[in-house]
């Protein structure tokens, strides 16, 4: 249709090539021409090489290492030059780089090592922890950062998203280790008081945990939350039955993942056993099988259970033995 329109509009319009004909006559001259000048813009440059492996059973240490080798040959690239190899974890990319590679080829780079172990760092305290990312971020606008972001981590898959953490952290060191100083800080301090002595921590921080957990509990059914939050909703004009039932059930929905599933939570409860006021609340209190999350009382002996019982005073029954070691 092209042609066409072109005979018919154009001058001499007829002279030009079919399609096929520019695919078989032209195309490929121009194609080794701009190949040609490829060669001559990369030759002594620094270039970057990406092979986007397939995932199928041809691919292995052998086809990825001649690939890139045929690569560098045929583009004319000196095997000097390449400064960095970034894959993913596959076996035979690490078979590829002892089997293939030649020593010759490869460059060291000065503390690169440092550099990913510290990236690898940053990763591990950010990945899990939500919170810390949340008081990250309030950190940088205590610092008066205008457009505050939380730090790219990288994906184990995705290098480039590991460049892109590596450029984030070398911009932001001094926010980053600002941050981490004052998280140290903080951590310093909440183990000088887990670590006090001569006092009952943990059954104080149980207690405390059982309060908050008794006041949301009763918080999912409360209707009255005060004048100050009435008059802020008189103010918006919203009925308070619309967000009651939202925020308790958010309210709770945090506690039961934060505190009542927390994997601590049962060795936090049974180490009241030795706080006495603890034993003497209810006779359920004195089981031995309750407190089986500490290792000790998981199996008692019966020289344990005999101990045990003139810990929380209980008068056991004479207990018989069948065996004169054992008595």
């Amino acid at each position: 249709k092209l042609q066409n329109w072109l005979r018919e509009n154009c001058n001499e319009g007829g002279f030009i090539p079919k399609s096929d004909t520019l695919r078989r006559d032209y195309l490929p001259k121009l194609f080794e021409d701009h190949v040609n000048q490829l060669k001559e813009y990369f030759r002594g440059r620094q270039v970057s090489i990406i092979i986007d492996e397939t995932t199928d059973k041809n691919v292995n240490n052998c086809t990825i290492g001649q690939l890139l080798i045929q690569t560098l040959v045929q583009w004319g690239i000196s095997f000097d030059l390449p400064q960095l190899i970034a894959s993913d974890s596959a076996t035979y990319m690490k078979k590829c780089y002892r089997d293939v590679f030649l020593r010759e080829a490869w460059v060291s780079i000065n503390y690169f090592q440092v550099v990913h172990q510290l990236l690898a760092n940053i990763k591990q305290t950010f990945v899990y922890s939500r919170s810390r990312k949340v008081r990250y971020i309030s950190y940088l606008q205590r610092q008066g950062v205008s457009n505050p972001k939380n730090i790219p981590l990288s994906n184990t898959t995705r290098w480039n998203t590991w460049f892109r953490m590596a450029f984030h952290v070398y911009q932001n060191l001094d926010y980053i280790r600002g941050f981490y100083n004052e998280e140290g800080k903080q951590f310093v301090a909440d183990l000088d008081f887990f670590q006090q002595e001569n006092k009952p921590m943990f059954p104080f921080i149980e207690q405390r945990l059982q309060q908050l957990e008794a006041r949301i509990t009763m918080g999912k059914t409360m209707t009255n939350v005060g004048s100050t939050m009435d008059l802020v909703l008189q103010k918006f004009n919203s009925p308070l039955t619309a967000f009651c039932p939202v925020f308790q059930q958010a309210a709770y929905k945090r506690l039961e993942d934060h505190v009542l599933q927390h994997p601590a939570r049962s060795l936090f409860r049974a180490v009241q056993v030795f706080d006495p006021r603890f034993l003497s609340l209810t006779t359920a209190n004195r089981d031995i099988y309750s407190y089986k999350i500490i290792r000790e009382l998981a199996n008692p002996s019966t020289f344990l259970i005999q101990e045990w019982s003139i810990y929380v005073n209980i008068n056991l029954n004479l207990i018989e033995f069948s065996e004169l070691n054992e008595f």
